[in-house]
């Protein structure tokens, strides 16, 4: 059991006695993932703190806030490609952020955790936006080049 539900454990133990009864099921806020009508579709941008990306790399949090920090500051010069091979003008980005708290896309119930870098995507192609509603286009690369370090505060748990 790791911390988190040993907390949730707990708390719900500790509720239960004092209180009695059971404890009411969390309701998490909600994000929508599909704008329909402006055509915009909100996405995570990167994995969590200090979980390994396709390339067995990572980033602490404070990396990520970097990371998403100089998005917005350069934000209006970010070029939408699609799969590292075509540029396009179909969708740019508005805004990117860290999540602040756990919550959960309103369309598919999918949990976006606390820490989960997130970007706002705008659309502008009709084709592009049908193709990422249906699963053709999807997931997005911070397309970053950069210096490979070990991090002496990960040490990876072994089973």
């Amino acid at each position: 059991m790791d911390k988190k539900d040993s907390f949730i454990k707990s708390m719900s133990e500790l509720f239960d006695k004092h209180f009695g009864g059971s404890t009411k099921e969390v309701t998490l806020q909600t994000i929508k993932k599909f704008s329909e009508e402006e055509m915009i579709s909100i996405e995570p941008l990167y994995c969590l703190p200090m979980e390994a990306d396709a390339h067995d790399d990572g980033m602490t949090l404070a990396e990520i806030r970097k990371m998403v920090d100089n998005i917005n500051k350069n934000i209006e010069t970010i070029t939408g490609n699609i799969g590292h091979v075509m540029d396009t003008e179909g969708f740019y980005f508005t805004k990117a952020w860290v999540n602040e708290c756990e919550c959960k896309f309103t369309e598919t119930g999918e949990t976006i955790p606390e820490g989960q870098p997130i970007i706002k995507v705008q659309f502008v192609d009709k084709d592009l936006w049908e193709a990422r509603k249906n699963g053709q286009l999807a997931g997005l690369s911070i397309g970053a080049v950069g210096k490979r370090i070990d991090n002496e505060d990960y040490t990876e748990e072994v089973s």
